[in-house]
């Protein structure tokens, strides 16, 4: 993979083509957000029909989670990426379905306790 952190030059390019509209940009050695996108997507609906009228927990790394909310969420967009922030470790968000689109219940929320954790 390539580095991500938010003051790599590379990242910083990624994300200024991803938000100004083109998601086919990738460096070398790293994938698109369209290919994510075509590789999170059918993998989101098998799971979300397999477990359809039942709570589940998907665990993933931030950006899959980052990818899928701003796939998922109607209110939301590529356009918004830096909006929405980094995705915390530990981070939950919490989505239903109403039967024509995706709602965030919660979005990207650290429980509180981790807050109060020292760090190490």
């Amino acid at each position: 993979g390539q580095p991500h952190t938010p003051e790599h030059p590379l990242w910083t390019k990624t994300v200024t083509q991803w938000t100004s509209g083109n998601t086919s940009f990738a460096t070398p050695g790293a994938e698109s957000l369209d290919q994510m996108r075509l590789r999170l997507i059918p993998i989101w609906q098998k799971l979300t029909s397999i477990f359809a009228g039942k709570r589940a927990i998907v665990v993933a790394h931030g950006m899959v989670c980052k990818v899928l909310l701003l796939s998922l969420l109607p209110d939301w967009s590529v356009a918004r990426w830096r909006q929405l922030g980094p995705i915390p470790n530990l981070a939950i968000s919490e989505l239903e379905w109403s039967g024509t689109f995706w709602h965030a219940v919660t979005l990207n929320q650290v429980p509180a306790f981790l807050n109060d954790s020292p760090r190490v």
